[in-house]
């Protein structure tokens, strides 16, 4: 996302459109991607009710088609999947 337009609650507005149609079709559970080193995004997701499933080790890495990235100084190497329970209460950070 453009810098400019972080902290406008369009990646929210996106998850939630994204929770509605994974509920409307009957599903449980949302999972995401993002890169481990993007502490920011991991923040972004768990405020929002995410939590850890696991970590999947160097998934960013020339050897896999990526070049050498750093995100705030942070190597990019490995990728986060994170879980949402669509039945949770505390979802979206009302907990």
């Amino acid at each position: 996302m453009r810098e400019d337009r972080q902290g406008t609650g369009v990646g929210r507005m996106l998850l939630e459109r994204a929770m509605a149609a994974c509920r409307d079709e009957g599903r449980s559970v949302l999972v995401v991607a993002a890169a481990a080193a993007d502490v920011g995004v991991l923040r972004f997701y768990q405020l929002l009710g995410f939590r850890l499933l696991r970590v999947e080790r160097d998934a960013f890495t020339p050897e896999t088609g990526y070049p050498d990235i750093e995100i705030d100084g942070i190597p990019l190497r490995d990728r986060v999947w994170l879980l949402l329970s669509l039945g949770d209460a505390a979802m979206l950070g009302d907990s």
